[in-house]
């Protein structure tokens, strides 16, 4: 049998799933539609992060500790942020993206496992 898992931690899975694609579509060595960085996926994968920590910060629970919420809400305004850049300035997406991988950093260490 397999163990079941509360739903933030079935959403931070998702998340970080969705983090690993955005890396992918942003990485020039791997080919994409036309070559290198897909700006559409780029674009559709940035959108999906912001939703999902702004899912993630409604389904927490009575027991997930005020100071993780207000990480997950910074995780939250970090992704928005990309998304916003993956629209308007496309050339601040890797920078975003160094913005949201350190927000999630601090995050894990102090509340992954």
């Amino acid at each position: 049998t397999v163990a079941a898992t509360p739903p933030l931690v079935d959403a931070m899975v998702h998340i970080d799933a969705t983090f690993e694609s955005l890396l992918d579509a942003v990485d020039p060595d791997l080919p994409g539609p036309h070559g290198g960085p897909s700006k559409p996926r780029i674009l559709e994968l940035s959108a999906l992060l912001h939703e999902q920590f702004r899912e993630a910060v409604r389904i927490r629970t009575a027991e997930t500790a005020l100071s993780m919420i207000q990480h997950m809400k910074l995780a939250e305004h970090a992704a928005a942020a990309l998304a916003r850049a993956g629209r308007q300035n496309p050339s601040a997406v890797s920078a975003r993206i160094r913005a949201l991988r350190s927000t999630c950093h601090t995050c894990h260490r102090l509340y992954r496992n």
